[in-house]
Protein backbone atom coordinates (compact mmCIF):
# COMPACT_ATOMS: atom_id res chain seq x y z
CA UNK A 1 0.00 0.00 0.00
CA UNK A 2 1.42 3.43 -1.34
CA UNK A 3 -0.21 6.53 0.05
CA UNK A 4 0.91 10.27 0.42
CA UNK A 5 -2.06 12.26 -0.16
CA UNK A 6 -3.20 14.49 3.02
CA UNK A 7 -6.04 12.68 4.86
CA UNK A 8 -7.92 15.75 5.71
CA UNK A 9 -7.98 16.91 1.85
CA UNK A 10 -9.89 13.67 0.87
CA UNK A 11 -13.23 13.63 -0.49
CA UNK A 12 -15.43 11.35 1.60
CA UNK A 13 -15.88 9.22 -1.09
CA UNK A 14 -12.76 8.89 -1.85
CA UNK A 15 -11.49 8.27 1.91
CA UNK A 16 -13.59 5.15 2.00
CA UNK A 17 -11.67 3.45 -0.78
CA UNK A 18 -8.62 3.54 1.38
CA UNK A 19 -10.72 2.65 4.42
CA UNK A 20 -12.01 -0.42 3.25
CA UNK A 21 -8.37 -1.30 1.75
CA UNK A 22 -6.34 -1.27 5.29
CA UNK A 23 -5.25 -3.33 7.06
CA UNK A 24 -3.21 -4.49 3.36
CA UNK A 25 -3.85 -7.85 2.31
CA UNK A 26 -1.47 -10.54 3.56
CA UNK A 27 -0.22 -12.08 0.66
CA UNK A 28 0.93 -10.89 -2.76
CA UNK A 29 -1.31 -11.22 -6.10
CA UNK A 30 -0.04 -12.37 -8.90
CA UNK A 31 -0.33 -11.39 -12.66
CA UNK A 32 -2.62 -14.01 -14.08
CA UNK A 33 -1.60 -13.09 -17.78
CA UNK A 34 2.24 -12.44 -18.24
CA UNK A 35 2.03 -13.15 -21.62
CA UNK A 36 -0.51 -10.13 -22.62
CA UNK A 37 1.13 -7.19 -24.24
CA UNK A 38 1.20 -4.12 -22.39
CA UNK A 39 0.84 -4.35 -18.52
CA UNK A 40 -0.74 -7.08 -17.05
CA UNK A 41 -4.72 -6.47 -16.46
CA UNK A 42 -5.24 -9.66 -14.07
CA UNK A 43 -4.24 -10.78 -10.61
CA UNK A 44 -5.00 -13.18 -8.45
CA UNK A 45 -4.79 -14.20 -4.97
CA UNK A 46 -5.51 -17.04 -3.04
CA UNK A 47 -6.63 -16.20 1.09
CA UNK A 48 -6.87 -17.94 3.97
CA UNK A 49 -9.58 -17.34 6.88
CA UNK A 50 -8.47 -16.01 10.10
CA UNK A 51 -7.93 -18.84 12.79
CA UNK A 52 -11.77 -18.29 14.08
CA UNK A 53 -13.09 -18.36 10.62
CA UNK A 54 -11.90 -21.39 9.83
CA UNK A 55 -15.24 -23.02 8.62
CA UNK A 56 -14.91 -20.13 6.03
CA UNK A 57 -12.42 -22.05 3.94
CA UNK A 58 -10.22 -20.46 1.56
CA UNK A 59 -11.19 -18.36 -1.50
CA UNK A 60 -9.80 -16.28 -4.55
CA UNK A 61 -9.85 -12.26 -5.21
CA UNK A 62 -9.56 -11.65 -8.52
CA UNK A 63 -8.14 -7.94 -10.20
CA UNK A 64 -9.60 -7.11 -13.52
CA UNK A 65 -7.70 -3.50 -14.38
CA UNK A 66 -8.50 -1.47 -17.82
CA UNK A 67 -5.12 0.41 -17.96
CA UNK A 68 -6.49 2.68 -21.04
CA UNK A 69 -7.11 6.60 -20.90
CA UNK A 70 -10.40 8.02 -22.46
CA UNK A 71 -13.94 6.71 -22.30
CA UNK A 72 -13.65 3.37 -23.68
CA UNK A 73 -14.62 0.30 -21.16
CA UNK A 74 -13.28 -3.18 -21.17
CA UNK A 75 -14.98 -6.04 -21.38
CA UNK A 76 -13.40 -9.53 -20.83
CA UNK A 77 -13.64 -13.02 -19.70
CA UNK A 78 -13.17 -14.91 -16.68
CA UNK A 79 -11.30 -18.60 -16.72
CA UNK A 80 -12.28 -20.14 -13.69
CA UNK A 81 -11.13 -22.11 -11.71
CA UNK A 82 -8.40 -19.63 -11.53
CA UNK A 83 -5.29 -20.32 -13.07
CA UNK A 84 -2.11 -18.64 -12.77
CA UNK A 85 1.70 -19.08 -11.53
CA UNK A 86 1.16 -20.63 -8.19
CA UNK A 87 -2.82 -20.57 -8.55
CA UNK A 88 -2.80 -23.78 -10.11
CA UNK A 89 -6.11 -25.25 -10.23
CA UNK A 90 -8.13 -28.85 -11.46
CA UNK A 91 -10.08 -28.71 -14.58
CA UNK A 92 -13.68 -27.78 -13.67
CA UNK A 93 -16.43 -30.64 -13.95
CA UNK A 94 -19.42 -29.13 -15.92
CA UNK A 95 -21.49 -28.82 -12.97
CA UNK A 96 -19.02 -26.64 -10.52
CA UNK A 97 -20.43 -23.42 -9.43
CA UNK A 98 -18.68 -20.52 -8.15
CA UNK A 99 -20.13 -17.51 -5.95
CA UNK A 100 -18.75 -14.53 -7.98
CA UNK A 101 -19.15 -11.45 -5.77
CA UNK A 102 -18.18 -7.69 -7.16
CA UNK A 103 -16.58 -5.92 -4.57
CA UNK A 104 -16.68 -1.91 -5.54
CA UNK A 105 -20.29 -2.41 -7.03
CA UNK A 106 -21.50 -4.61 -4.69
CA UNK A 107 -23.21 -7.09 -7.02
CA UNK A 108 -23.56 -11.10 -6.77
CA UNK A 109 -23.39 -13.97 -9.55
CA UNK A 110 -23.64 -17.89 -9.47
CA UNK A 111 -21.32 -18.89 -12.45
CA UNK A 112 -21.63 -22.50 -13.61
CA UNK A 113 -18.53 -24.05 -15.26
CA UNK A 114 -20.51 -25.15 -18.27
CA UNK A 115 -21.25 -21.89 -19.21
CA UNK A 116 -18.09 -21.33 -20.00
CA UNK A 117 -16.16 -18.26 -19.34
CA UNK A 118 -17.57 -15.40 -16.72
CA UNK A 119 -18.16 -12.54 -18.53
CA UNK A 120 -17.03 -9.22 -16.96
CA UNK A 121 -18.08 -5.69 -19.02
CA UNK A 122 -17.69 -2.55 -18.48
CA UNK A 123 -14.75 -1.80 -16.71
CA UNK A 124 -13.91 1.72 -16.81
CA UNK A 125 -11.23 3.52 -17.85
CA UNK A 126 -8.63 3.12 -14.89
CA UNK A 127 -10.55 1.39 -12.99
CA UNK A 128 -11.09 -2.08 -11.90
CA UNK A 129 -13.06 -5.03 -10.84
CA UNK A 130 -12.49 -6.75 -7.59
CA UNK A 131 -14.02 -10.54 -7.89
CA UNK A 132 -14.32 -12.71 -4.63
CA UNK A 133 -14.43 -16.07 -6.32
CA UNK A 134 -15.93 -19.18 -3.78
CA UNK A 135 -16.94 -22.71 -4.62
CA UNK A 136 -20.46 -23.27 -4.02
CA UNK A 137 -21.05 -25.53 -1.07
CA UNK A 138 -24.30 -27.14 -1.46
CA UNK A 139 -26.14 -27.11 1.62
CA UNK A 140 -23.61 -25.19 3.97
CA UNK A 141 -23.98 -21.13 4.53
CA UNK A 142 -21.42 -19.04 3.65
CA UNK A 143 -19.92 -15.63 3.20
CA UNK A 144 -19.80 -14.27 0.02
CA UNK A 145 -18.71 -10.67 0.70
CA UNK A 146 -18.71 -7.54 2.53
CA UNK A 147 -18.24 -3.89 2.07
CA UNK A 148 -16.30 -3.81 4.89
CA UNK A 149 -12.31 -4.72 3.36
CA UNK A 150 -11.39 -5.93 0.07
CA UNK A 151 -10.82 -8.98 1.02
CA UNK A 152 -14.44 -9.84 1.40
CA UNK A 153 -13.28 -12.05 4.03
CA UNK A 154 -10.62 -11.47 6.32
CA UNK A 155 -12.65 -8.68 8.51
CA UNK A 156 -14.44 -12.13 9.60
CA UNK A 157 -13.16 -13.02 12.84
CA UNK A 158 -15.58 -15.20 14.08
CA UNK A 159 -17.74 -17.56 11.71
CA UNK A 160 -19.86 -20.80 13.08
CA UNK A 161 -22.65 -22.29 11.57
CA UNK A 162 -25.45 -24.87 12.56
CA UNK A 163 -27.25 -27.36 10.23
CA UNK A 164 -28.41 -29.89 11.85
CA UNK A 165 -30.85 -29.08 14.43
CA UNK A 166 -31.86 -25.78 12.80
CA UNK A 167 -30.29 -23.45 10.38
CA UNK A 168 -28.53 -20.66 12.03
CA UNK A 169 -24.75 -18.97 11.58
CA UNK A 170 -22.47 -17.00 14.37
CA UNK A 171 -20.84 -14.21 12.54
CA UNK A 172 -18.63 -11.44 14.29
CA UNK A 173 -16.34 -8.76 11.97
CA UNK A 174 -12.87 -6.65 12.93
CA UNK A 175 -10.80 -4.57 10.65
CA UNK A 176 -9.57 -2.61 13.30
CA UNK A 177 -12.13 0.66 12.77
CA UNK A 178 -15.42 1.39 13.25
CA UNK A 179 -18.10 0.75 10.73
CA UNK A 180 -21.52 2.45 10.99
CA UNK A 181 -23.99 -0.22 9.30
CA UNK A 182 -21.43 -3.31 8.18
CA UNK A 183 -23.03 -5.44 4.99
CA UNK A 184 -22.34 -8.97 4.41
CA UNK A 185 -23.74 -11.38 1.69
CA UNK A 186 -24.41 -14.51 2.90
CA UNK A 187 -25.75 -17.93 1.18
CA UNK A 188 -28.27 -19.51 3.22
CA UNK A 189 -29.53 -22.27 1.64
CA UNK A 190 -33.17 -22.84 2.38
CA UNK A 191 -34.29 -20.09 2.88
CA UNK A 192 -37.00 -17.75 1.23
CA UNK A 193 -38.14 -14.14 0.41
CA UNK A 194 -41.26 -15.38 2.94
CA UNK A 195 -39.15 -16.31 5.35
CA UNK A 196 -36.24 -13.78 5.40
CA UNK A 197 -32.90 -14.09 7.71
CA UNK A 198 -33.40 -13.15 11.81
CA UNK A 199 -30.75 -11.28 13.56
CA UNK A 200 -30.53 -11.84 17.30
CA UNK A 201 -27.24 -9.87 19.55
CA UNK A 202 -27.01 -10.52 23.07
CA UNK A 203 -29.99 -13.06 23.00
CA UNK A 204 -32.51 -10.29 21.57
CA UNK A 205 -33.84 -11.35 18.70
CA UNK A 206 -35.47 -9.28 15.70
CA UNK A 207 -35.99 -9.16 12.24
CA UNK A 208 -32.29 -8.37 10.34
CA UNK A 209 -32.37 -5.29 7.52
CA UNK A 210 -31.65 -7.76 5.02
CA UNK A 211 -32.27 -7.59 1.32
CA UNK A 212 -33.35 -10.32 -0.83
CA UNK A 213 -30.60 -10.57 -3.49
CA UNK A 214 -31.53 -13.77 -5.68
CA UNK A 215 -31.70 -17.92 -5.38
CA UNK A 216 -30.61 -18.75 -1.57
CA UNK A 217 -28.55 -14.93 -1.22
CA UNK A 218 -28.95 -11.90 0.98
CA UNK A 219 -27.46 -8.98 2.15
CA UNK A 220 -27.64 -8.68 5.78
CA UNK A 221 -26.20 -5.33 7.97
CA UNK A 222 -24.34 -6.20 10.84
CA UNK A 223 -24.70 -3.46 14.15
CA UNK A 224 -22.13 -1.07 14.19
CA UNK A 225 -18.62 -2.14 14.29
CA UNK A 226 -16.31 -0.36 17.08
CA UNK A 227 -12.53 0.26 16.82
CA UNK A 228 -11.57 -1.74 19.89
CA UNK A 229 -13.35 -4.71 19.07
CA UNK A 230 -15.40 -4.72 16.07
CA UNK A 231 -19.42 -5.86 16.02
CA UNK A 232 -20.80 -8.26 18.35
CA UNK A 233 -21.11 -11.84 17.92
CA UNK A 234 -24.74 -11.55 15.50
CA UNK A 235 -26.93 -15.07 15.28
CA UNK A 236 -28.59 -14.98 11.93
CA UNK A 237 -31.01 -17.97 11.79
CA UNK A 238 -33.81 -18.80 8.89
Amino acid sequence: MIFSDSVEDIVPERLAILKAMLPPLPAEAQFVDLLSPGIPGMAAVELKPTAGASALGSWHLVGLFNWTDGLETLDTKLQLPICAPGIFEPPAQEDAEWHVFEFWSGTYSRHTASSGRLPVTGVPPRGCRLLSVRPVLQGRPQLIGSDVHVSCGLEVKSWSETMLDGRSIEIALDVGRAVRAPRVWLSLPGSSPQQPPKLSVGGSGEAAQSLFVMGDVWQVTLPPATADGGTPICRIEW
